[in-house]
């Protein structure tokens, strides 16, 4: 385990160094190579040799890849990559430490919860921030953060506030609209289908998605009557 470690800190060290001898054009692709690596950095910290240790031991290992990841943030060029990076950031709180907490099999791992909850008071999923992220970025973060927020929330009930909660239209689409898309395919046209195209119907001032909501319904029911 030692071993690994030393390597992904190699890593961070590596990605970390060549952004300061890269300069001019190359920016914004060290931007992204950087980003490539900070997306994953805390990936380690969620398997089990991990998962497994006490508190004191897994927060040690924690904050050493958080000081280095926040180095990384440091070391990014543009205002849109760093904004990024800080999403990409939260996401990796929210999947290896908000996992951690959350386990029943190692003891005293919830006495952690306040140091996840201290790391997360500034992440706001209404953020126009959210815009930068690619569609499955976005599910990931939202799917992740909803796990930390509301475990017992359904995919309804989470696809819902988005639509009420969150004003953009892309964050809608790409977490509303592939839920909706998703349930509908999976299990046809049911009440909540038809209460969550109303709402789609109330907050969504994108006709061209709307348009789509209201197609899926309407074939979905035609075919629940058949």
């Amino acid at each position: 385990m030692m071993k690994r470690y030393g390597v992904l800190c190699m890593l961070l060290f590596f990605t970390i160094g060549i952004r300061f001898i890269t300069v001019g054009q190359n920016g914004t692709d060290q931007d992204g190579k950087i980003l490539q690596k900070l997306y994953s950095c805390y990936n380690l910290l969620q398997e089990p040799e991990y998962m497994n240790l006490s508190p004191e031991k897994y927060m040690r290992y924690f904050v050493d890849i958080e000081k280095k990841a926040c180095s990384m943030i440091d070391s990014l060029s543009s205002v849109d990559s760093k904004k990024k990076a800080i999403l990409y950031h939260k996401l990796g709180y929210l999947n290896s430490l908000g996992k951690y907490v959350k386990q029943k099999e190692v003891k005293g791992a919830a006495t952690l919860e306040d140091e996840l909850e201290r790391r997360l008071d500034d992440l706001d999923i209404d953020s126009p921030d959210l815009d930068l992220l690619s569609d499955m970025e976005i599910m990931g973060l939202l799917d992740s953060y909803y796990a930390w927020k509301s475990p017992r929330a359904s995919v309804w009930e989470r696809s819902m506030d988005v639509l009420y909660n969150v004003k953009s239209e892309k964050v809608r689409r790409a977490y509303a609209f592939q839920n909706y898309k998703t349930m509908i395919q999976l299990y046809g046209y049911t009440m909540f289908i038809e209460s969550l195209s109303w709402d789609f119907e109330f907050c969504t001032r994108d006709s061209v998605m709307l348009r789509e909501v209201w197609e899926l319904k309407e074939k979905y029911k035609n075919d629940h009557k058949k």
